[in-house]
């Protein structure tokens, strides 16, 4: 009996070393991390416009990888629900004064496991052009992480921009877990 409960108890403490390694980096709040890096507006109109981390978590509910702008209630509305289905109670929708503010939405779509997460590294001006550069960071070969389907994705809120067009430039980035 004790040779089966001494590699039980490995094997357990393996498998929840390796969960708890594939969550380290996310802060979660029913699945949801929140968190307010800043970037503050010029004068100068090639000045991108401020903007800052609204919302980001593990389990948006986004099949495939999409990034768009929110620009009323009602759509901030319909997506927060479709983003937190699988929550009860949904989780309260972050307040937006659309009358400032939009909304960024960046989606990495489904991933087989942990340790993804998707972010705004910048955003530049340049005439007519907002140009809005993504980080999708996944883990590299050596990582380990929860083999669990994630979903993960992020909101932003940016001032109103004088931009007409939007371009999302995205950058793919694999850990390195050899540390």
């Amino acid at each position: 009996m004790r040779n089966v409960i001494i590699p039980l108890i490995f094997i357990t403490g393996i498998a929840t070393a390796v969960i708890l390694y594939g969550c380290r980096t996310q802060k979660q709040t029913n699945g949801n991390a929140t968190s307010k890096p800043t970037k503050e507006v010029g004068a100068n109109p090639e000045t991108p416009p401020k903007w800052s981390l609204l919302r980001e978590g593990a389990v948006g509910n986004a099949e495939a990888e999409t990034q768009f702008i929110i620009k009323t209630e009602a759509e901030w509305a319909k997506v927060w629900k479709e983003t937190n289905q699988n929550f009860e109670p949904e989780p309260p929708r972050p307040p937006v004064d659309f009358s400032k503010d939009w909304i960024i939405a960046c989606m990495m779509g489904l991933k087989r496991s942990g340790g993804y997460n998707v972010r705004i590294k910048d955003i530049k001006a340049a005439g007519d052009e907002l140009k809005v550069m993504i980080e999708n960071t996944g883990p590299g070969k050596n990582c380990m992480s929860i083999d669990l389907m994630t979903y993960p994705y992020a909101f932003y809120t940016v001032a109103h921009y004088k931009q007409s067009k939007v371009t999302f430039n995205v950058n793919a980035i694999s850990k390195d877990c050899t540390d």
